[in-house]
């Protein structure tokens, strides 16, 4: 494992000293975890930011959460909901480096001079973490009210507050935490309690008239802890049709297994029939295309997306 040389070790220290730099950024510039850095220059007696210092230097909006009246703000909730997490006085949440823009979004809107820690993965067939803290007891006070308590993975319940518009932004944000499209399988699933499962399973139903099962992950498992699936393209496109219609805040890497579940179906023999959302086929040319993405090892399907946005838009 590389070790930071004595020459790195005081330009960090130079440049964390001199207020340019913080400790994940310094990570970041240096191939080290957030963690790594911190620790060497609390070792070496470095300048360190106070937290009365961190407070002035990051402002933070106390009344973000105050009332849930947005798409981003029930989008923001849902995926805390999921994939955060409360210790002490502060709400993190950390993702997968390749999903650093959502942390990024709702750091802007909240805290939005203050950095995301960064952790480097010791295994390297898993992805580097970033996180976000925000250490604010009011936000921390508000989300306990709104539902986020501590210990929430076994206590956790569907929100009975959000405006009837702002369900489905909500349903997003915790698809893409504890979520998965399979866009091959046609299907949808969301990890949660089996209060939260029930009540979304009445909301799908109500609103939808879809269909959901609710299935124990693991059979061997005692605790409240349920998948709710959609299965069936048909039901998962009306589904994630639903969830995606006017979004402007998702997780790219799930919006593109929703463009790849809603323009593929199967042929009459089996093979894939490409199709846009508005039921038009694809060209030959768009055939061709498709295939050479496929051949460069290009799965991100952003060409699909090009082409679709058009009759998204119509």
């Amino acid at each position: 494992m590389n070790k930071l040389t004595e020459e790195q070790i005081q330009e960090i220290i130079a440049k964390y000293n001199a207020r340019e730099f913080n400790g994940a950024q310094l990570g970041r510039i240096y191939g080290f975890s957030t963690t790594t850095i911190n620790n060497m220059l609390h070792r070496r007696g470095a300048n360190i930011l106070t937290s009365s210092e961190r407070a002035r230097k990051y402002p933070v909006d106390e009344t973000f959460f105050d009332e849930i009246d947005s798409q981003e703000k029930a989008y923001f909730l849902g995926l805390l909901f999921s994939d955060g997490t409360v210790s002490g006085g502060s709400i993190m949440i950390s993702l997968q480096d390749k999903d650093i823009d959502i942390l990024e979004k709702l750091r802007d809107l909240i805290q939005p001079t203050k950095p995301l820690l960064w952790y480097k993965n010791k295994n390297p067939k898993r992805q580097d973490t970033s996180r976000l803290t925000i250490s604010n007891e009011k936000i921390r006070k508000r989300l306990n009210e709104l539902g986020m308590v501590p210990n929430k993975t076994f206590k956790l319940k569907f929100p009975d507050f959000l405006r009837e518009d702002l369900i489905r932004h909500f349903i997003r944000g915790y698809l893409d935490g504890d979520g998965s499209i399979n866009s091959n399988g046609g299907s949808c699933n969301i990890v949660a309690t089996l209060d939260f499962c029930n009540s979304m399973r009445d909301i799908l139903s109500n609103q939808l008239g879809i269909n959901s099962s609710i299935i124990i992950p693991n059979i061997r498992d005692i605790t409240p802890i349920r998948r709710i699936t959609v299965n069936g393209r048909n039901n998962a496109r009306k589904f994630l049709n639903w969830i995606y219609e006017g979004a402007t805040i998702y997780m790219e890497r799930k919006y593109q297994s929703y463009l790849k579940l809603v323009n593929f179906k199967r042929g009459s023999h089996g093979k894939p029939l490409l199709i846009h959302p508005d039921g038009t086929k694809f060209t030959e040319d768009e055939k061709r295309e498709r295939a050479n993405a496929i051949r460069r090892g290009d799965y991100s399907f952003d060409f699909l997306k090009k082409m679709n946005r058009p009759s998204q838009e119509n």
